[in-house]
């Protein structure tokens, strides 16, 4: 899969592409349906597939202290699109400057102009351009002018709408049941162990520390986790902290924080993909660092015994 991460870097080529356009946070139910849409489009009609996309998020630019949490980083989204086979991905940096393309303009410049446009696939309810006053419809009313045509879609789960949104609520609700029916798969984190202050050590609880590398997180409080270290070909378990450390004075940045069971090895620098499987608890303050260690032995065995009803144990 190509990818390009300028307007500039587009690959202005003679064959017409099949494109699916949006935000695709979160690549849900929904979203794999317009991919797999347009990637069997584009190989019936020997056309190129095409995803485009933006980063940051528009919420992010013009609402960056109330946009939503970003339910994956790029690196995330790269990971599970590998499993699509789109021949290009474009993600188009959002600015002020894109902001004040109007939607013809878009229309115009970036999907006929750029991608030389022959079908695009896309949400219901999408919206592009200048102050969002493209829609369906326009696109629609300039296919019939530019030769290319435009095909819709939204996918339901249990009569509601999979968006998002919605999966943004179940983590939050901490359902991961419904996460992963509106997923299609569990939901995850992917990241590289960074060196850390040594607390957990010295709580008994050796931490393998992931940053975020975000202001919001979907996921916040102290979980179960399936943990799968790069190179290994297992999955692991253990109890995991995602939030700013409010019981050890807090922190700007987001952090999470695994502990494996039954784990001895030096995890520094390897990438680990971390599974949410049940919420224990949200993130408290604490009195003192022997309150929290006595909190940390309790969520541990609490996590032990939600695993092991379920036939489940920790490789060793």
């Amino acid at each position: 899969m190509l990818l390009c991460r300028s307007v500039h870097d587009f690959c202005q080529s003679e064959l017409p592409s099949v494109v699916t356009l949006g935000n695709f946070d979160g690549i849900h139910r929904g979203h794999q349906y317009l991919i797999g849409q347009t990637v069997s489009y584009a190989k019936a009609h020997h056309l190129r597939s095409v995803m485009l996309t933006f980063d940051p998020m528009p919420a992010e630019v013009f609402s960056p202290l109330r946009c939503p949490a970003r339910l994956m980083r790029f690196s995330e989204k790269w990971n599970v699109l590998q499993n699509f086979g789109l021949d290009e991905l474009y993600v188009v940096p959002f600015n002020q400057k894109l902001a004040q393309l109007s939607a013809i303009e878009f229309i115009e410049k970036i999907l006929v102009k750029k991608l030389n446009l022959k079908q695009i696939f896309i949400g219901d309810d999408f919206r592009f351009g200048h102050k969002r006053q493209g829609d369906v419809a326009l696109l629609r009313y300039y296919g019939e002018k530019l030769d290319y045509s435009v095909t819709t879609h939204t996918e339901y789960y249990q009569d509601q709408v999979i968006s998002s949104t919605r999966v943004r609520n179940a983590l939050f609700a901490g359902d991961f049941a419904l996460v992963e029916e509106l997923l299609g798969r569990p939901y995850t984190n992917i990241g590289r162990v960074i060196h850390g202050s040594q607390l957990g050590r010295e709580l008994g609880c050796p931490t393998a520390n992931i940053p975020m590398r975000r202001r919001l997180s979907p996921v916040h409080g102290v979980y179960v986790v399936g943990v799968s270290i790069e190179g290994e070909g297992l999955q692991r378990y253990g109890v995991a902290s995602v939030g700013n450390r409010p019981a050890i004075g807090g922190d700007l940045a987001f952090l999470l924080e695994a502990h494996l069971f039954d784990f001895e090895g030096d995890l520094y620098g390897k990438r680990l993909e971390v599974t949410y499987l049940h919420k224990l608890r949200d993130e408290w303050m604490f009195d003192s660092l022997d309150a929290l260690k006595v909190q940390i032995a309790v969520d541990c065995q609490m996590a032990r015994d939600y695993l092991c009803p379920c036939g489940v144990s920790s490789p060793k």
